[in-house]
């Protein structure tokens, strides 16, 4: 009877020397059993030498029921069979069809593998010596890397029928979820799929098989629950990973193997945790260094960065409360990103706000700047998004992929930023869409990204201040009129939306509860000396030596001191976002710092 046959790209060489078996001490029993079981199914038969054969090593792995499931290790092997792309049914694809309420069960094909019989020919390259013994498979193995593709394809024309006839099921090689918006439709699939996969010779697993239609069902290690049209992990993976985690955690040096593994649950578990994919990326960039240095060596030891295992931590403190929403909801408010090589831009609704980069900022690649922009533009305006479903349009479309990704591999100042976001989304229970907008769509966040107007960023070089305060014994606790760029201390007030800003617009709060620094815009000198008396306000401000000005007389009375004189010089004001531009009045300009207090007017 002819079989499956292998696809090779070449003919694997030889092997008549079987590696050794990786099997722990306490599965001894457990193999023997399994082996005694796939014998009396016929599933691995006694074998002897021949020429052309090919053994590899086994090792097992525990089952839920206690038992240990058998595997070849046929990882050299396969890199000798042809490898195709193919698309399986998956988790995201389960929950892409299901809605509020709808009536769920599983079905669980017993020993699917072994339905499938491999042709003579090639039995010989799949065998393995255990107890002095030589077996050899004679059906599909686990371990083989064809298998889950051929096995897909081989189920396709079954639920081809059962589509055709309007039964909604999801397959992953050997778990099926059935889907029906009602308890008889559910039971109507049921019986049906049942009916053709046993008329078809597959046996159906009843332990582990849902029969009965439930709301809240487990389906490849995740529960689905169609009522709170939530998804969540099951206790024992949650039991798994945290086991996992904490046992690498408590290795100083772990293996670059015990590291991949771990990534590889927590990634499996993405799909049931919400901000997870922010969580691992610096594991993974730990283990891919570790695995340069080592050559390829999956065990050789290394070290896990302090951010590596603040993730870690993050996973172990989350992951018994984390969930995800099947259903993303809609979004409740859209805001305008937009970057320039000069500064960046956000809107939301009908307000604007943007501003320049520092020097340094400005040197680095436009996508990270992208990034930046959109990270000032959500903190600009947090408290109008704290606990919705924001979309940020971006005309850049790699921003807009690391930031639905959660961040990227492939750039480390792109993967902080997205990490950035949403470290703020999780913080404020924000959930993030980003989306591509064509530039020449984005006109507001695109003016407000390269606004020339320079005038406001200009800041007294804080070596002449830091003479001045100690001269006066001073110390300011916030910045009234200041920047991102140029804030001389922290909080500070901004004049328009600003992503650490602590207040917008200095003449909407009272100045009278701090001490505060203020350089003004010379235009509302008036204002604020008016406002300085009428709160009988008390700190630092900076003026020019105009005594022509109608303000100079309102100043002479608030002062605690005589003032601190600044000469001209060309470096008493900088502009930080262009480090070699001087002010236009730097060779004429006398400044003032003065010590004042509203008490003192009369």
């Amino acid at each position: 009877m002819k079989g499956e046959i292998i696809d090779f790209i070449s003919d694997p060489p030889s092997n008549s020397v079987c590696p050794t078996n990786s099997i722990s001490k306490e599965h001894i029993t457990k193999i023997d059993q399994e082996i005694s079981s796939l014998l009396k199914k016929k599933v691995i038969v006694a074998s002897s030498h021949e020429p052309g054969e090919y053994l590899s090593p086994i090792f097992s792995v525990p089952k839920k029921d206690n038992k240990v499931r058998l595997i070849l290790n046929l990882k050299r092997l396969n890199e000798y069979v042809r490898s195709f792309h193919f698309k399986m049914d998956s988790i995201h694809t389960a929950l892409s069809l299901v809605t509020e309420g709808c009536w769920m069960a599983s079905l669980d094909l017993k020993d699917a593998y072994y339905s499938v019989r491999i042709d003579d020919a090639y039995q010989k390259f799949l065998k393995f010596s255990y107890k002095g013994t030589l077996y050899q498979y004679t059906v599909y193995p686990n371990g083989l890397s064809t298998c889950p593709r051929n096995f897909t394809k081989l189920l396709k024309p079954v639920l081809c029928v059962l589509r055709k006839q309007g039964h909604i099921l999801v397959i992953f090689i050997d778990d099926i979820l059935i889907i029906a918006t009602s308890y008889e439709g559910c039971v109507k699939t049921i019986l049906a799929a049942i009916k053709l996969l046993t008329n078809l010779g597959f046996v159906i697993h009843v332990e582990k098989s849902v029969f009965y239609p439930q709301k809240e069902i487990i389906f490849l290690g995740f529960q689905i629950n169609s009522v709170t049209m939530k998804i969540t992990l099951t206790r024992e993976k949650i039991a798994n990973v945290t086991t996992r985690i904490t046992e690498l955690l408590a290795s100083p040096t772990p293996t670059i193997r015990e590291v991949a593994q771990v990534i590889g649950y927590l990634v499996s578990s993405f799909p049931a945790i919400r901000y997870g994919e922010c969580h691992y990326r610096a594991i993974e960039h730990d283990k891919i260094i570790a695995l340069k240095t080592a050559k390829g060596n999956f065990d050789s030891h290394m070290h896990l960065s302090p951010r590596a295992v603040g993730e870690l931590n993050w996973w172990l403190e989350n992951l018994p409360n984390s969930f995800n929403l099947i259903e993303t909801p809609p979004v409740d408010i859209c805001l305008h990103s937009d970057a320039s090589l000069s500064g960046w831009g956000g809107v939301m609704n009908n307000m604007s706000t943007g501003g320049h980069w520092t020097a340094y900022e400005a040197k680095q690649h436009i996508n990270y700047l992208e990034l930046m922009a959109a990270f000032f533009t959500l903190k600009c305006f947090i408290d109008s998004v704290v606990g919705k479903h924001a979309k940020i349009m971006i005309d850049n479309t790699t921003a807009v992929s690391v930031i639905n990704n959660k961040g990227t591999s492939h750039n480390d100042q792109c993967n902080n930023v997205a990490c950035d976001i949403w470290k703020l989304c999780e913080e404020n229970s924000i959930w993030l869409t980003a989306a591509y907008i064509p530039g020449k769509d984005n006109i507001i966040a695109d003016r407000e990204s390269r606004n020339k107007n320079v005038d406001t960023e200009w800041m007294l070089n804080s070596q002449f201040l830091k003479l001045a305060l100690k001269h006066f014994n001073f110390v300011p606790c916030i910045d009234l009129f200041a920047s991102r760029v140029n804030k001389q201390f922290n909080p500070y007030v901004s004049y328009k939306p600003d992503p650490y800003a602590k207040h917008i617009d200095a003449f909407t709060i009272s100045w009278s509860t701090e001490d505060f620094y203020c350089f003004p815009p010379f235009s509302c000198i008036t204002k604020v000396i008016r406002k300085i008396i009428q709160e009988q306000a008390r700190g630092i401000l900076v003026v020019p030596d105009w005594p022509t000005q109608t303000w100079y007389p309102l100043l002479l009375p608030i002062l605690e001191q005589p003032p601190y004189h600044l000469p001209p010089s060309a470096d008493l004001l900088i502009m930080p976002s262009q480090a070699n531009l001087q002010h236009p009045l730097q060779a004429k300009m006398n400044l003032l710092i003065c010590l004042v207090s509203g008490k003192n007017y009369k």
